[in-house]
């Protein structure tokens, strides 16, 4: 049985501990981190699942209740802002709006790609963002393809510099691009994506999701790991979606 959205959530637990600043050597990396949080990247996709189950009238209204009731911890500045209502529309170009549409991908071929981008319009409305989105369902639709090309290590990757910390959309989507066609299992791209540093949460959740979409390869300790660290609140929403949308 698939696990939806629990890739995005692995890769961002992954990532937290690593993000921006982190002058390591990874040698302690464990994907299954105890020290691990989620952050907004796990708390705007359980949002877009929320909205996608009916439990909001709203990507907005999903995304600015939920981010409320997670207000202290999580976002940056300017998302802030949108989410307290200081803007109606953001023309943002950040790579906010990939890491939060995967629940889409879920819905019947007629609606996820329109659902994706109703996601992203809502805060992101820079062109970056808007074909960022619509590429990154893009690489979604090529899944069967990569389980086809992974028998041959299909794809070359163009080695990224370490701790870059990448944020327009444009820019994070051609990276996981790139990493999507090197390796052949969610834990080991994870890895890889984490040890390039940067903006480690984000890019490990929407390459996590990709891959998890793709193959289908979480272990049970996964998804136990993964579910211990909701809350009741976010955890109901990830266990619901997956009982609405699994095998559609």
């Amino acid at each position: 049985m698939s696990r939806l959205l629990y890739g995005a959530i692995l890769g961002d637990l992954a990532g937290q501990p690593y993000e921006y600043k982190y002058k390591g050597n990874f040698s302690e990396f464990n994907i299954h981190d105890k020290r691990s949080t989620i952050t907004d990247d796990t708390i705007m996709t359980l949002a877009t699942a929320a909205y996608l189950l009916g439990k909001f009238s709203s990507f907005k209204q999903a995304y600015q209740t939920i981010g409320l009731k997670y207000f202290d911890d999580y976002f940056g500045t300017f998302f802030k802002d949108w989410l307290q209502g200081k803007y109606k529309v953001g023309t943002s170009y950040g790579n906010g709006c990939l890491m939060r549409v995967s629940p889409c991908i879920y819905l019947s071929k007629e609606c996820a790609l329109e659902q994706a981008v109703q996601s992203t319009l809502c805060s992101h409305q820079h062109p970056k963002s808007i074909i960022a989105v619509m590429n990154l369902m893009m690489l979604y639709k090529e899944a069967g393809l990569r389980r086809v090309a992974s028998k041959y290590k299909a794809g070359s990757h163009i080695e990224y510099a370490r701790n870059k910390f990448m944020i327009q959309a444009d820019d994070t989507l051609e990276l996981i691009n790139h990493l999507y066609w090197i390796s052949n299992s969610t834990h080991e791209t994870i890895e890889h994506t984490v040890k390039l540093g940067g903006d480690t949460d984000t890019n490990a959740s929407i390459i996590g999701e990709l891959m998890n979409y793709t193959f289908n390869d979480l272990t049970k300790e996964d998804v136990e790991y993964v579910e211990s660290k909701l809350d009741s609140y976010l955890l109901d929403i990830l266990i619901t979606f997956n009982k609405k949308f699994n095998n559609i």
